[in-house]
């Protein structure tokens, strides 16, 4: 990637990051809009109002497929599996204190020579 690309996606990835539920509906939206256009397609074609909708969620594919497709070329996947993971980390050591203590004292004193 080019510093012009890196410069020009980074507020991108930082909107969808801090606004992730934001960015998500509005997803949803576009890919409703583009749902609803195909099947507009299809009736102008002369099916049915329920093939029309069959066949326009067969040639878009799986709506949860293109979100999860569109979130992962969006990027920033990384960092909010990073936060999950510490997130985690932390309840699970917050969970057991006596052992988290013990733990990182071990690790803190190591192997002193």
């Amino acid at each position: 990637m080019t510093f012009e690309q890196w410069f020009y996606t980074l507020p991108l990835r930082l909107r969808s990051f801090f606004r992730r539920k934001q960015v998500d509906l509005e997803l949803k939206d576009e890919l409703r809009d583009h749902l609803e256009q195909q099947i507009k397609e299809n009736l102008a074609a002369g099916m049915s109002p329920e093939d029309a909708r069959y066949s326009a969620l067969r040639a878009l594919g799986g709506m949860t497929q293109i979100e999860q497709q569109c979130r992962d070329t969006r990027g920033g996947t990384v960092i909010e599996d990073l936060v999950q993971d510490l997130r985690y980390g932390l309840r699970q050591l917050g969970r057991n204190r006596g052992f988290s203590c013990l733990a990182t004292l071990c690790l803190t004193l190591g192997n002193r020579r």
